[in-house]
């Protein structure tokens, strides 16, 4: 109510509680007066509302001129401030430094472990492919073998085979040529005997007149013939089926 009874008709109240609420926030306090009438000069207010602003806080604004210097570090403390923290960031590096170093080692041991159980396992690998190399050279040999020994088999089974088949058939006679027994060739013999006057008889020439007679006596002698080859087939048969029988 006073600062109403105080204030003329020209000012504006509202404006001047706005620029006093921003006069007294802690981060304007430490601006200059000039910028804080010209802040005050955008919003639209005048030189007279901007003074009377100021007049109505006038302690406060004089208390931060003087508190201000007061906070201002020496020379001293900051260079003893660095040195502080030169001091621990040199500390943080060295940790970091090991600590770093230390992984790298660790890698490192790792690394030479991971390559040895590389090696040994290209090792394990190399020998086990030798073996299975050998085991399969050995099948090889052994189906070669029993290949070999399965041929050798058939061929004593075709053997047994044509063993077993001629066994099984009667042997082949001997064919022996016919023989004629004596007593049939003595038979003969006089047959011969008989026939050969008459066959050795020369015939001498005769005329056409004398055809029919020596056609008769030719035909006689034909006869004669056939008879003894009849005694002779006759003498024979018997023989040959005594040799059959036999």
């Amino acid at each position: 109510m006073t600062e109403q009874t105080v204030t003329p008709s020209s000012i504006r109240s509202d404006l001047v509680d706005i620029a006093i609420g921003f006069l007294k926030n802690p981060r304007v306090e430490g601006e200059s007066m000039v910028k804080k009438r010209e802040f005050l000069q955008k919003k639209g207010l005048t030189d007279n509302e901007i003074d009377y602003a100021f007049k109505l806080m006038p302690q406060k604004v004089e208390t931060t001129k003087e508190i201000v210097p007061n906070h201002q570090p020496s020379f001293l403390r900051r260079i003893l401030y660095d040195l502080i923290v030169a001091g621990f960031l040199g500390v943080a590096l060295k940790f970091l430094r090991r600590l770093f170093q230390s992984q790298k080692s660790i890698k490192v041991n790792e690394l030479h472990e991971i390559i040895k159980n590389l090696q040994k396992t290209v090792q394990d690998m190399q020998t086990s492919i030798t073996k299975l190399e050998q085991a399969v050279n050995q099948s090889n040999s052994t189906i070669n073998r029993a290949a070999s020994f399965d041929e050798i088999k058939r061929e004593i089974q075709t053997l047994k085979a044509l063993c077993l088949g001629r066994s099984q058939f009667p042997p082949i006679p001997q064919i022996t040529p016919p023989s004629i027994p004596s007593w049939q060739l003595e038979a003969a013999q006089k047959a011969k005997a008989r026939i050969s006057p008459v066959a050795d008889v020369t015939i001498p020439k005769k005329t056409n007149d004398d055809n029919k007679e020596d056609g008769d006596s030719i035909i006689v002698v034909s006869e004669n013939e056939k008879k003894s080859d009849d005694e002779n087939n006759f003498s024979i048969s018997p023989s040959s089926e005594s040799s059959n029988d036999a």
